[in-house]
């Protein structure tokens, strides 16, 4: 069930400030009807009663097994009645962009958001300090003809998705999407394939004051066609967006540095992700996988080669070392220099991104550690995270939420 664990590493905070991802129920349905009827929230239940239009049995689909689950989150972490409602309301709108219902053996789009190719991802998000915790979810959307003769390429729930994301999220500045959009996600590429089809994803931060996206975009198809690396569209991309200027993106030059030093290990750009908000507040981020699994490669990643240092870089990564064997499983004696076990998978090794806004004069790191892969199991990254939190001395309000954490993942077992 569990996915992912992302560890922020430029602060003392640093390992404690992470998020699991829960992969959708779509495919899985772990939970009996009985058990569902149970454990469905209040807000579930009012969101649910309320609707004066009805979803369609794929709409429906969604709603029942991503949306149920998502309402175990946000009660858990939580929110206020009103917030959950709210956000309900939000999910149980765009639930038409998730595609169909999963049918064994039929026609499936095989998204690259899981590795079970559900087009769904929810996430709990500890903050800082002990404060509440932070749910948000990610989408591919998909069409209901996505990868037919229809719809091949899967265009026309992106569309529809950002109709809707104009009228329920108005925030959301089109300035960026539109730029990034148009150069990345190679809807206009003919006659060429990745190892996915994917092209782009959305993503959303449910706050109690409301919602804020973020777009995801693979560069891999236009850096094809183009006859270059999919770092220099991606880079092209960011240094003509609005607003940029070569002053504003020094923290950028810092990662290009990085990634032409010859002694840099071998780095596999994946996509572009993008805050929807005005230029001025927007963070992008650049995703890459490096297929070492060992600690050391981890650390040398982390500080873009020692790029990156100081006393808390320093004790951040002495706390993420100690979360990164405990989660997966490293032997008591093990070396850093050592490897996990070889994975043959599209996602194995270890994914980073690394994080700009205008004006920063330093980029951050962050790595996801693929529990999928190479966690011994739920219960295990679940003891892994308590045993973190109080060997590093978390205060009491963090211990609470890793509890409700707890309770919520055992709830949709």
């Amino acid at each position: 069930m569990m996915g992912y664990l992302a560890t922020a590493n430029s602060s003392l905070w640093a390992a404690s400030r992470a998020f699991l991802s829960l992969l959708s129920h779509a495919h899985i349905s772990p939970f009996s009807a009985a058990a569902h009827l149970r454990h469905k929230t209040a807000a579930f239940i009012r969101v649910e009663s309320e609707s004066h239009h009805g979803l369609d049995r794929h709409a429906r689909h969604w709603w029942e097994t991503s949306g149920y689950a998502l309402a175990v989150l946000l009660d858990r972490a939580g929110y206020s009645e009103h917030g959950q409602d709210e956000l309900l309301r939000f999910f149980r709108a765009i639930t038409p962009a998730l595609g169909p219902a999963y049918v064994p053996g039929g026609q499936q789009w095989k998204s690259f958001m899981t590795d079970n190719h559900n087009p769904i991802e929810l996430s709990w998000d500890w903050q800082q300090g002990g404060q509440s915790p932070k749910i948000r979810f990610s989408i591919e959307p998909i069409g209901l003809h996505a990868g037919t003769h229809i719809d091949p390429g899967n265009r026309i729930a992106g569309d529809m998705l950002k109709k809707l994301m104009i009228r329920l999220i108005p925030q959301t500045d089109l300035a960026w999407l539109d730029h990034f959009r148009q150069l990345l996600n190679g809807d206009d590429v003919k006659g060429l394939s990745e190892n996915h089809p994917s092209k782009e994803f959305y993503a959303f931060d449910l706050n109690e004051t409301g919602i804020v996206s973020k777009a995801y975009y693979f560069p891999g198809l236009r850096a094809q066609a183009e006859g270059c690396s999919s770092l220099k569209i991606m880079l092209d991309a960011i240094k003509t967006a609005p607003g940029s200027t070569p002053e504003k993106l020094r923290s950028l030059d810092v990662f290009q540095e990085y990634v032409q030093d010859p002694s840099t290990p071998s780095l596999e750009m994946s996509m572009l992700a993008i805050d929807l908000v005005q230029a001025a507040d927007a963070r992008f981020k650049i995703y890459f996988r490096n297929r070492s699994t060992s600690f050391k490669s981890v650390k040398e990643i982390m500080s873009l080669g020692n790029r990156i240092s100081g006393p808390d870089m320093e004790q951040g990564l002495q706390r993420f070392r100690s979360l990164y064997r405990s989660l997966l499983g490293v032997e008591e004696g093990a070396s850093d220099d050592d490897e996990l076990p070889v994975v043959d998978h599209p996602t194995a090794g270890i994914l980073y991104y690394v994080e700009f806004k205008y004006g920063s004069k330093q980029p951050k790191i962050k790595a996801y550690l693929p529990v999928r892969h190479y966690a011994q199991s739920d219960d295990a990254v679940l003891s892994a995270l308590n045993a973190h939190m109080s060997d590093f001395g978390e205060n009491a309000s963090a211990k609470n939420n890793m509890a409700k954490y707890t309770d919520a993942f055992r709830t949709l077992l």
